[in-house]
């Protein structure tokens, strides 16, 4: 049994060892509450001043700055650590290395928790300037009149007078959920942006020795066996290839369907056979060019729907191209249904992209190395 005088318990009722955090332990709430009642300097000021004060203005100035939204949520949760281990005056800290290492891990828990391990050095550069200027400006009110450091310029008004616990608690809670929503988005596209390079950088052999891979495997899946009607989209050039998918449905009688994209965002699905056309969308992919005539499919009327996708987990977490068109289409379909191709490189551990109640999971993930994950 675990020695729970190693533990700590926090505002919103969380217990763990602050030695062993995780992300799932880190909740902004606990971080708003103890900053918001955590005195500067120590206490040894001329009036109540908190650490969640100072972390608001100092992300008031990098807004001013016209800053990243990802530099200006780290300004504000640039002293996070301090809810959940207190802060020590510079002349102790450099003493005590083993507390800076200590200090450093839960710092890197807190970036993951909020994704903030994918701002640049340049960025986090930024950060520390401001934390430093802003210090500047506080010390000759919040302390002494006599000069301890050169007065630096802003182009924010700080707050620098006593506000209620409750106040600034509200206020770094307020500004967090407008930054964080922003900077998720942000985190998504970075991710997006950053996977297309890799893709563009496989060489042609690499890619097909891949694709020839994964069709052997799928063929192997009673998904795949089983299926009747397979529906699938016409890749980018980045993307997983499927036309040795392609060959080997027509080969075995299978039908194959075709999305097209409807005016609520969501997709239906025509037969490809030898009179259908295509056009490209404003994504860049080849649609099938529809009349009247054509009958439309919804994506739960087909044995198989083999989904794109620039980047997944192995849990069944996916990036796709930002549309959101399958999140919405697959709602109703069956797990079983669901299948994604992927070369080796798309597929990570765990997901360091924010994942939404709305995005779909993908529950079978094939790559050249086999199905890394079926349920």
């Amino acid at each position: 049994m675990e020695d729970k005088k190693l533990f700590m318990n926090t505002y919103t009722g969380r217990v763990f060892n602050p030695l062993e955090m995780v992300p799932d332990n880190v909740a902004i709430e606990d971080i708003a509450h103890a900053l918001s009642m955590m005195c500067r300097g120590n206490g040894h000021l001329r009036f109540f001043y908190s650490v969640g004060l100072h972390s608001i203005n100092c992300a008031q100035e990098a807004i001013a700055r016209g800053y990243q939204t990802g530099t200006v949520l780290a300004c504000l949760l640039h002293d996070a650590t301090e809810a959940y281990i207190a802060d020590l005056i510079r002349p102790v800290k450099n003493q005590l290395p083993e507390y800076e290492i200590m200090e450093n891990n839960l710092f890197e828990v807190i970036k993951e928790k909020f994704f903030l391990q994918h701002l640049e050095e340049k960025e986090w550069a930024k950060v520390w300037a401001i934390d430093h200027e802003m210090l500047s400006n506080e010390l000759p009110i919040i302390l002494t009149d006599e000069p301890i450091m050169e007065k630096a310029p802003l182009l924010s008004s700080p707050i620098l007078q006593e506000r209620s616990m409750r106040a600034v608690e509200l206020e770094f809670l307020k500004l967090f959920t407008e930054l964080f929503e922003t900077y998720q988005k942000d985190v998504k596209n970075l991710k997006r942006a950053q996977q297309k390079r890799e893709l563009e950088a496989m060489t042609p052999g690499k890619r097909r020795a891949e694709e020839k891979r994964v069709v052997e495997w799928l063929k192997g899946m009673p998904q795949w066996i089983e299926a009747k009607t397979v529906g699938l989209t016409m890749p980018m050039r980045m993307e997983f290839q499927l036309d040795l998918i392609v060959q080997e449905a027509r080969s075995a009688g299978k039908t194959i369907f075709v999305p097209v994209t409807m005016p609520d965002k969501t997709l239906v699905f025509v037969e490809w056979n030898e009179q259908t056309t295509f056009k490209r969308t404003s994504y860049g992919v080849l649609e099938p060019v529809i009349d009247s005539t054509h009958p439309l499919f919804e994506a739960k009327a087909l044995d198989l729907i083999i989904v794109p996708g620039l980047l997944y987990s192995t849990k069944g977490d996916r990036i796709g191209f930002g549309g959101g068109y399958y999140d919405r289409t697959l709602q109703k379909v069956d797990d079983y249904r669901i299948i994604s191709l992927a070369y080796t490189t798309q597929v990570t551990p765990v997901a360091d992209w924010p994942v939404f109640e709305t995005d779909i999971h993908i529950p079978t993930i094939i790559t050249s190395e086999g199905v890394v994950r079926d349920v």
